[in-house]
């Protein structure tokens, strides 16, 4: 709006402001609107970026007074709209770090996600000028816990911090393998109904960098980016809901087969599907009830998610039954596997039944595997009768 374009030209900034007002709560989120009022009211003083070392492009300065903060907000209004299109945390994630980097002078940029424990932040977004004071920076040592270090300290006081001074303050955490150097900081929660969701940082080499006015953008850019990751990780709950066998809490049906046909297309796959049958389930239905049966299910699943590889997939296939996708592995490697679950169940007394059947990049399809690793079963049960 504060820019021509060229199917419009600039809007004079009393047009902007009344467009601001007329779209709050439609096309702007209120809380963003009035922040984004109150800094073009009151005219806020200049802002000076000191320059990088020699060699190092100097950063656009953020600009102070009305006409700027107008055109801040068309820079937000355009993420906005970006992030209604976004459907995953990773990807609001890198929209709120390139427009960050566009607007605040940086050294690097970070965006530390809550993780689903809610006892983290992990790194979801890490760029950076690429300056070798940062080179030792890594989305493993630049994780912390919640209350640890400026970061972890920001999520769990809800409160955004403009720091000049980053190393000598006493919250502060240092990266381990990095220098300590002069740094100044920006830090902001991402909160979505009383919720933290995210810590947005902000760094720059040299002290006292960054003015209030910079946390209030970045303050601005938090609030917009809150509804996104909210829907997003509710898209995400969802779809892992859609996926996962309520009682057991591995794959259901649909999702393994899923995961089969998959592993089955992949170039030079190998590997054997197991399945694990119940053994008198019914009769334990019958005597004890279904709450009992229920019990038996899930230890039955806890004993093969405690047996597994990472790289195997398991689920409750239907009923009694469980299936177990174990690629890189024969079915004799299977049948270790199945004896390490028997193991782990023989102090309960339960027992199950199990057959393997082998794939080998042929074209097999998930149903045919299963079908095959079912008749291993029976044949094994029938072995056992006679």
């Amino acid at each position: 709006m504060a820019s021509d374009r060229s199917y419009r030209k600039a809007l004079p900034l009393t047009e902007i402001v009344a467009e601001f007002r007329k779209e709050t709560g439609h096309q702007f989120d209120p809380r963003v609107v009035d922040v984004m009022l109150q800094l073009i009211e009151q005219e806020p003083p200049q802002i000076k970026a000191q320059p990088q070392a020699a060699g190092q492009p100097v950063p656009d300065v953020v600009l102070s007074g009305p006409r700027s903060w107008a055109q801040h907000m068309q820079t937000i209004e355009v993420l906005g709209q970006q992030l209604a299109r976004a459907t995953s945390v990773a990807d609001i994630c890198n929209r709120i770090g390139e427009t960050i980097m566009a607007l605040v002078p940086h050294d690097q940029c970070r965006v530390l996600v809550m993780n689903d424990d809610r006892t983290r932040l992990e790194i979801a977004y890490l760029r950076g000028t690429d300056r070798e004071e940062y080179r030792g920076v890594t989305a493993q040592n630049a994780a912390v816990d919640v209350g640890e270090g400026i970061a972890g300290w920001v999520a769990e006081s809800r409160r955004g911090v403009v720091l000049g001074d980053t190393e000598h303050h006493p919250k502060a955490a240092h990266v381990s393998g990095t220098e300590v150097v002069d740094e100044s900081m920006l830090a902001v929660p991402v909160v979505f109904e009383d919720q933290i969701l995210a810590v947005i940082v902000v760094l720059k080499l040299g002290l006292n960098q960054y003015s209030l006015d910079q946390l209030r953008l970045l303050t601005i850019l938090a609030n917009q980016a809150a509804v996104s990751m909210a829907n997003a990780r509710l898209i995400d709950r969802l779809a892992a809901a859609a996926s996962i066998d309520p009682l057991t809490g591995l794959s259901n049906r649909a999702a393994f087969e899923e995961a089969v046909n998959t592993q089955l297309l992949r170039p030079q796959s190998w590997g054997t599907l197991l399945m694990l049958d119940v053994e008198n389930l019914r009769e334990v239905n019958d005597a004890y009830g279904h709450r009992a049966g229920d019990a038996v299910l899930k230890r039955i699943a806890r004993a093969i998610q405690s047996s597994i590889r990472s790289d195997d997939r398991a689920s409750r296939w239907i009923g009694d039954d469980f299936a177990i996708l174990a690629p890189g592995i024969d079915a004799e490697q299977a049948g270790l596997l199945a004896r390490r679950i028997e193991t782990g169940l023989q102090s309960e007394r339960i027992s199950i039944r199990w057959g393997a059947a082998e794939y080998h990049g042929d074209a097999l399809t998930a149903q045919d595997l299963l079908a095959a690793a079912r008749k291993a079963t029976a044949r094994k049960a029938e072995d056992v009768a006679a």
